[in-house]
This record gives C-alpha cells, sequence and structure tokens, in this order.
C-alpha cells in the first residue's frame, strides 16, 4: 500500500471553494487574506466569501462585536480588498465609524445595526454625517435593532425623532424594520417553548440562536423555521452545535426546518442522506430530510 501526501495547495481551486466554504465566512477571510499565499488569497476574495459580512461574535450568547484586534485586522487589511464585493454589512453601533470608513463599497446596499438607540440614530442619520451619500444614495434595505438605557422616551416623541427621521434621510430605502430589543438575561423557569417563523432571511444567527440560548432549564422545544436566503444548509451539525449542546435538561424536541439556499450558490449539492447523516451523528435517528437541488 502506498500512502501519498496531499496538501490543500495540490487540489484544484474548485475543490479548494468547496472545502473552505465549510468554514464561517469572517474566520475565512481573516485566516487567509494577507497571508503571503497569493492563491489562497485570490480565492478567498470570491463573492461567496465577501458579498455580506457579520461583525458580530457568535461565540457567546450575548449579541457583542467581535475582538478588536480582528476588527482593527479586517479594517486595515481585508475590507479594503474586498470593497467591491460587499452587498451587505452586520455589525453593533459602537463600531458603525470603524467599519464604514475603512471602506467604500459601490455595491453596498443592505445593514444591519444592532445595540442602536435614539441618540445613534441622530447622531449618524443627518447631513453632517461623514456616511450620508451611503445612507441616503446607496441604502435600500436597512434594520436597526434597537437597545434603549432610557425607558421614559415616549412612543411618540421615538416615532417622531427616529422613525420620521429615518424615512426623510434615507431617501432610497425600500425596506425597513426597527426592532425594540429584549432582555438578555438568561430564563432559568422556562420549561417548555414553541417559535414558528414563516419567512427569516438573515436572523437566525443573530436572534434565533442567541434567544434560544437563553432558556437553558428548557425541558420541551418544539421549532418551525423557514430560513430563506442562506448560504449554507442548517443541518444536524449547526442544531447541535449552536442550540442543542446548551440544553442540558432538554427531552422533547419536535422541529421542521425548511433552508432555502441563495440562487447561483456554488455549495456542493447534498443528498437527502448527507443532512440525514449529520442528524443520525447526533443521535436523532427518526428525523425525515428532503432535498430539492432544482432552485439552486
Amino acid at each position: 500500500m502506498y500512502l501519498t501526501d496531499t496538501h490543500l495547495l495540490d487540489l484544484p481551486d474548485d475543490i479548494v471553494l468547496t472545502i473552505l466554504k465549510k468554514l464561517d465566512k469572517m474566520f475565512a477571510l481573516y485566516s487567509l487574506i494577507d497571508i503571503g499565499i497569493e492563491r489562497l488569497d485570490l480565492l478567498a476574495q470570491d463573492i461567496t466569501f465577501t458579498d455580506t459580512l457579520n461583525f458580530l461574535s457568535t461565540e457567546t450568547d450575548n449579541i457583542c462585536s467581535l475582538n478588536d484586534s480582528i476588527i482593527d485586522r479586517f479594517c486595515s487589511d481585508i475590507l479594503p480588498r474586498i470593497q467591491c464585493t460587499v452587498q451587505y454589512l452586520i455589525f453593533e453601533s459602537i463600531i458603525t465609524e470603524r467599519i464604514l470608513l475603512a471602506i467604500n463599497c459601490p455595491n453596498l446596499t443592505k445593514l444591519k445595526i444592532f445595540n442602536a438607540n435614539q441618540d445613534i440614530a441622530l447622531h449618524y442619520f443627518t447631513n453632517e454625517s461623514h456616511f450620508r451619500h451611503i445612507f441616503k444614495q446607496k441604502i435600500t434595505d436597512l434594520t436597526v435593532i434597537n437597545h434603549h438605557t432610557n425607558a421614559h422616551i415616549s412612543t411618540v416623541d421615538y416615532t417622531k425623532n427616529v422613525y420620521v427621521h429615518i424615512f426623510n434621510f434615507f431617501t432610497n430605502l425600500k425596506h425597513l424594520s426597527i426592532v425594540k430589543s429584549s432582555s438578555e438575561n438568561d430564563l432559568p423557569n422556562l420549561k417548555c417553548f414553541s417559535l414558528r417563523i414563516g419567512s427569516l432571511n438573515d436572523g437566525y444567527d443573530t436572534l434565533i440562536v442567541p434567544l434560544l440560548r437563553r432558556m437553558r432549564n428548557r425541558e420541551e422545544l418544539t421549532l418551525d423555521l423557514r430560513i430563506d436566503d442562506q448560504t449554507r444548509f442548517v443541518d444536524g451539525t449547526q442544531v447541535h452545535n449552536k442550540i442543542l449542546i446548551h440544553m442540558a435538561q432538554l427531552h422533547k424536541f419536535i422541529f421542521y426546518i425548511k433552508t432555502t439556499i441563495q440562487k447561483n450558490n456554488s455549495i456542493p449539492r447534498l443528498s437527502n442522506d448527507d443532512i440525514q447523516r449529520t442528524f443520525n451523528n447526533i443521535g436523532y435517528e427518526q428525523v425525515g430530510c428532503i432535498v430539492d437541488n432544482r432552485g439552486i
């Protein structure tokens, strides 16, 4: 028997891309761009990795930004290299200037800003803002997740100061979503929980997963989720690592999760058995999986 030692760089580009697409986008960009290997550098700049950039950490239950050193490297080395392909940015309001001053994205159309408040909105969404050309001319889809420390702001004042202000300032806006953030404390007394969402675009990792992790003593969980416009399937491995591993008391889990992959996304085509296997590997034998590759 002869053993061969095959390295990543020995493989064709399409196979390397298939492997890289299994990584988190931000991790792939941080690990491969500007490390002195030109081929990996170019592959990492594929639009698959660069169209949507999420600067929120998924390693903790709370919503917070990536480590400062990671953000610094993105701003100084990575963002200027990929700015022409960036279409969607997700970040905390506290790092707005660091991100938007680092790039000039001609194709940027979507923003999701976490932990915003009235003062943040009135500071950045004005004609005096350094970013007025981005907000007024480019952004067509805006999501703001509010976090207010002043509980005395009236609904009328907030509508007048923020909602109306945004509508007047974002002249090309087509979609606006303003979400009031809830408490991020654990919910130790919640034993049973059921969640049904008919259409969810990009809130699975940033909203749904952190919410579920707050219910550590949950014994019964029912999920009915339709998750659209994704770059990868929500399979058994993801469900286990992001949700189930945090629920030591869970003994009943009923779920229906439908993932719709972005059109023309070049992810590997998976079969029913491929998805089924990811659930079998974590001990869930009685799971039905259907994969329809016709629209991919």
